[in-house]
This record gives structure tokens, sequence and C-alpha cells, in this order.
């Protein structure tokens, strides 16, 4: 199996009052001979104000994905 992690940035910002989006990771798991995507898994990444909540969003998210 081959994990491939990716980052991107969301197009829009989803807004509300509770969480706004800054962007998603995405885990997608290929089969190496075929080369197909098996499973896609996205997990979405709250955005801060400050650069410290930031990077705490993003590791937790990335955390959650791992897990």
């Amino acid at each position: 199996m081959v994990l491939k992690i990716n980052f991107a940035l969301s197009g829009t910002v989803f807004l509300s009052k509770s969480n706004d989006v800054l962007g998603y990771l995405r885990l997608v798991v290929i089969d190496p001979k075929t080369h197909v995507a098996l499973w896609t898994i996205v997990e979405y990444v709250r955005s801060a104000v400050l650069v410290g909540n930031r990077d705490k969003n993003f590791d937790r998210s990335m955390n959650t994905l791992v897990g």
C-alpha cells in the first residue's frame, strides 16, 4: 500500500460562528501494482487568527487523519 497525504487550501472559506475552514488534508491509499486509489479520507483544518493556534489546528487534524 502507498499512502499519499496532501494539504490544500480551500478555494472558498466556509464561514460559520463555530468554525471556519482554512483547508483540508487528504489521505489517499493507493495499490502499488495497479496505481488505483483504494480509499480517500479527508480531514478539514480549522483556521485561526494566531499562528500558534493555526499550527495546533493543523496538528490536530493530522493526528485525526493518521489515527
